[in-house]
Formats: structure tokens, C-alpha cells, sequence
């Protein structure tokens, strides 16, 4: 019984020691760390076995890049820690963002430990204009600068203009601005925005930009109300949530009940939605990426996800970050992750690429993120 037993904790440990005296720590193995593409990154990774007297002499180890490409990598020698198990520091450059896999073998024949490394695009040096004491900026795509205020919007450009308005919402070159029962919708052109529609509208809080029309988020139920040329043409229930992603002919939203729908508007409305699953799930923003939300696993571990109104998009979060927003608002709020502030770990903001979710790095003093924009204290940072 006992020789089995042996054999038994070998197995899980991972080592192969020849005189039967390797044991499991109780040791906790960090298995996954963040850092940002350019930067040399070191990580510790930790083998959690003891083996008596026998001590590991050298460590090779191995990293893999995203496209599981390797990346030249260097190690210390092992390190014994009494009690928890042989450690050692593993040093790379990761050029790209993504996660990369490191494989650390304790030799001869002590096994081996592995860590994942999240690696954020570094943005910090990025195109970005002045702008101090903006809470939350945004640029067009015909190169004006917005700051969003309680009461209006500065344009920033050729010629400097303020839009008044209490509720905001931009898509491309279209601005929509209300005070909560009238709408005006501004088009950018030659240089500024230009005035094209105005109307009444049903008390509402928030406002989802398209290009030519508008959703409204109604007060005090959670419906949209559909603005167009001739007035509201319809009225759709969604959960209660200020993020809802639009394109213009399909509405998302994501509940924990109803899970992930996908509304048609127009002649061929119709709704169909689909479980996501039985964790709790916390909407974090919408913007052109689609909806965030994060979802707490059975295994303790969180998970980030992205909807849009055909695909979904996911990233397992390192432990102890945590999701929210900045700057918060119901329309082109982009989530970022915190968490890491004592380790000297900026906010990362995500984006949603042809590979997944990605992570950027913009710096410590992130305050407020749309899909084109992140305002700092002093300045705003193209996206």
C-alpha cells in the first residue's frame, strides 16, 4: 500500500526520482502573468515537488508565442525553496500580443511546471493630442477631437464649436444630441459638424448611434425606442441594460436570463437568443467590438467575452484582475483590466481581433475608453 501511494504522488508531482522520496508541496504554482509586447519579461515559475536530498542542477525551458512560434528564451539555475518546491526565472521579449506558453524542465528528470504569460500591446506612444481636463474624449473619422462634458460636447478642429445637450452618442461621422425629449442629429463636414435633423422624442437615458438613425434607451423601462426621419417606428424590450450593441439592422444584448440576443429590425424583425451558460454574467460596456461581458467559471477562474450579432470572442483573465469601466457610458464604453496596480500594472483595454480579445497598454492614467479614443489626465490617445 504504501509503495503505491509513492507512486501515486510521483505521478501527480510530475517527477520521475528514482529513490522514492519525491513529494507534492502544498505550494500554489502561479500559472499565469501579464506583461507588455517589446519589454524583456521575467517569470518565476515554480515546480512544486521536494525530492529529499536530491536537488535539480540545471533547468531547459522552452516559450511559444501566439502562432506557436518560439521565442528565444533564457533561465537561472534552479533554486531550491524549503517547503514549496524549486523555483527558477524565466526571461524573454514577447514582440507580439497574445499568450505565450513557457515550459520549464528541472533536470535530470525532476519534471516540469508550465505558465501561461498574457502579453498586452504596447500603445503608449501612440498618436494623441493635448487635452487636459477632458473626462472623456473620442476622435471622427474626418480628424475632429470631441470632449464629452455633463453639459456638451467640445469640437475640437478647424473651427472650435460646443453642441449642448445632456446625452451623446457618435457613430462614424454622425453625432446624435438630446437633452431627453428633443433629438438633433449633426454630420460631420468640411471641417465641423453640421446640423441635419431635429425632433421630439419619449423621455429616454441613453442613446445608441447609427449612422442614419438612432435607438433610445426609454425611462423608465427597459425598452429602445427606433428614431428614424419619421419619428420612433418601434419599440423593443430588452433587459435591464444601458449596453446594447447596434449596427444599424441587428440589436445585442447579453443577460444572465435571456442570455446572448440578437433582435432583426425592419421588414424581416425577429429575435432568437442563446444561453451562454449558468454562471452570472456582468455586462461591461458596448461599442463597434460588440457587447463585454465576464463571467465567473465553476472553477473560480473569469473569463471576458465579446458579443456581436453573429460570433463571440473570449479571454481567460489572470487570477486576481477583476473587469469594469472608466468614465462610464451607455454607448461606445470599451472594458478594461485592473487589478494589478501594486505589481505596477496598468489598466489594459480590450480590443477584439481577428484572433480573439487582445489586451493594450496604454499607460497607468487611463480614465475614460471609447473604440477610437483613451483619455488620460493630460491628453487623449488614438486607438
Amino acid at each position: 500500500m504504501r509503495a503505491c501511494l509513492a507512486v501515486a504522488v510521483l505521478i501527480a508531482a510530475g517527477c520521475t526520482c528514482s529513490d522514492g522520496v519525491c513529494m507534492g508541496t502544498m505550494a500554489a504554482p502561479r500559472t499565469q502573468f501579464l506583461a507588455t509586447a517589446g519589454q524583456p519579461v521575467t517569470v518565476t515559475v515554480l515546480n512544486a515537488v521536494e525530492c529529499g536530498s536530491r536537488t535539480p542542477e540545471n533547468v531547459t525551458v522552452s516559450t511559444l508565442d501566439p502562432s506557436i512560434t518560439p521565442v528565444p528564451t533564457t533561465a537561472t539555475s534552479p533554486v531550491v525553496l524549503p517547503g514549496r518546491g524549486f523555483t527558477t526565472d524565466v526571461t524573454f521579449t514577447p514582440e507580439v500580443p497574445g499568450q505565450y506558453h513557457v515550459v520549464a524542465r528541472f533536470e535530470p528528470n525532476f519534471g516540469q511546471a508550465e505558465v501561461d504569460v498574457l502579453v498586452a500591446a504596447d500603445r503608449r506612444d501612440a498618436g494623441s493630442v493635448a487635452a487636459v481636463g477632458c473626462p472623456r474624449g473620442d476622435f471622427t473619422p474626418g480628424g475632429l477631437t470631441l470632449c464629452y462634458r455633463g453639459t456638451g460636447v467640445d469640437v475640437l478642429g478647424p473651427m472650435t464649436d460646443n453642441i449642448p445637450g445632456g446625452r451623446f452618442a457618435r457613430s462614424g461621422g454622425t453625432l446624435w444630441a438630446s437633452n431627453g425629449s428633443t433629438i438633433r442629429r449633426y454630420v460631420e463636414d468640411g471641417g465641423a459638424f453640421v446640423l441635419t435633423q431635429t425632433g421630439q422624442v419619449q423621455p429616454h437615458r441613453a442613446i445608441i448611434a447609427g449612422a442614419d438613425d438612432a435607438l433610445l434607451i426609454a425611462d423608465p423601462i427597459a425598452r429602445l425606442l427606433w428614431w428614424t426621419d419619421g419619428g420612433t417606428r418601434d419599440t423593443l424590450y430588452v433587459p435591464p441594460t444601458d449596453d446594447v450593441w447596434w449596427n444599424g439592422e441587428r440589436v445585442v444584448t447579453v443577460g444572465t436570463v435571456t442570455g446572448w440576443c440578437v433582435r432583426t429590425l425592419g421588414a424581416d424583425a425577429g429575435e432568437r437568443c442563446s444561453k451562454v451558460g449558468d454562471e452570472v454574467l456582468r455586462s461591461l460596456g458596448a461599442s463597434p467590438d460588440g457587447v463585454a461581458v465576464d463571467r465567473t467559471l465553476p472553477s473560480d477562474a473569469v473569463e471576458a467575452i465579446m458579443f456581436d450579432d453573429t460570433t463571440s470572442a473570449s479571454l481567460r483573465l489572470p487570477p486576481g484582475s477583476s473587469l469594469g469601466r472608466l468614465g462610464g457610458a451607455a454607448w461606445d464604453t470599451v472594458a478594461v483590466l485592473t487589478g494589478f496596480g501594486d505589481a505596477g500594472i496598468p489598466p489594459l483595454v480590450l480590443r477584439r481581433s481577428t484572433n480573439g480579445i487582445i489586451l493594450e497598454d496604454y499607460g497607468p492614467d487611463v480614465r475614460a475608453v471609447t473604440s477610437t479614443c483613451v483619455t488620460t489626465g493630460t491628453r487623449l490617445i488614438r486607438r
